[in-house]
């Protein structure tokens, strides 16, 4: 009782004394960069201001790691029901850790440059965070890197025009089918024989069809920067009729 704590730092031959930070303990400046500093304490009897020698404290601060940084060709979309691996550039003597919130929340992935996602996400965006670790379980002292990872939609038959399929055909003839897409960026056709999408018979906005003998169907997919391809049931159905010879 009756004892006063004052806190000193020194600053190459001088010791100063931190004003405001009398205490029986002290919190050190959170803006010290990484090296050792020493700290000092020392009693004062109250009743007669006396003060005590000063006793020394030694306090390293370790280097905290730089913030992940995403890795180059890391996915930005990927499909419904598939996954995709995340990526941050790997650091020796640094882990990372993969958390689903800029703060707080849970952790998805210890001790891993990378992360590879639930394949039932959600269409739209997804934000994934990420923290790295060194030796010393210093953490980035940055925010955790964000990395967006967003689930396109699967086009569907309304995202397909195709011209050039509606007049019947004499048996014999081609057809000119020309695929195009107002709601797919950067469009990629692909055309089918079976309704399944397992049998590709041409890729491309406009199909020469082969000579046709009797009414045909084709299905017709497309894949973009914003949408993935149709499913077998949201194929466009193309069918062309075919009119039998005349006859004498």
């Amino acid at each position: 009782a009756g004892l006063t704590y004052k806190w000193f730092l020194r600053s190459g031959q001088t010791i100063n004394y931190l004003t405001g930070k009398d205490g029986v303990s002290l919190a050190t400046d959170p803006t010290l960069a990484a090296g050792t500093y020493d700290f000092y304490v020392a009693a004062v009897n109250d009743a007669i201001d006396c003060l005590s020698a000063k006793t020394k404290i030694t306090v390293t601060i370790l280097a905290a790691p730089n913030a992940p940084v995403a890795a180059t060709g890391k996915p930005a979309t990927t499909c419904p029901n598939t996954s995709a691996t995340l990526a941050v550039n790997p650091v020796v003597g640094v882990t990372f850790n993969w958390y689903d919130a800029a703060t707080g929340g849970n952790l998805l992935a210890s001790n891993t440059n990378t992360y590879t996602t639930p394949a039932n996400l959600a269409v739209g965006p997804h934000d994934f965070y990420v923290e790295a670790v060194n030796a010393n379980s210093c953490v980035n002292t940055t925010p955790r890197t964000k990395i967006t990872l967003t689930i396109n939609p699967s086009a569907v038959a309304a995202d397909i025009n195709v011209a050039g399929a509606t007049a019947p055909f004499c048996a014999g003839t081609s057809a000119k089918l020309t695929a195009s897409s107002t709601t797919v960026t950067n469009p990629v056709f692909t055309w089918y024989s079976d309704a399944a999408l397992t049998d590709v018979v041409f890729q491309g906005e406009i199909f020469n069809t082969p000579l046709l003998t009797a009414t045909t169907t084709y299905y017709v997919s497309v894949t973009g920067s914003n949408k993935c391809a149709n499913t077998a049931t949201g194929a466009k159905v193309v069918t062309l009729t075919v009119n039998p010879p005349a006859t004498a």
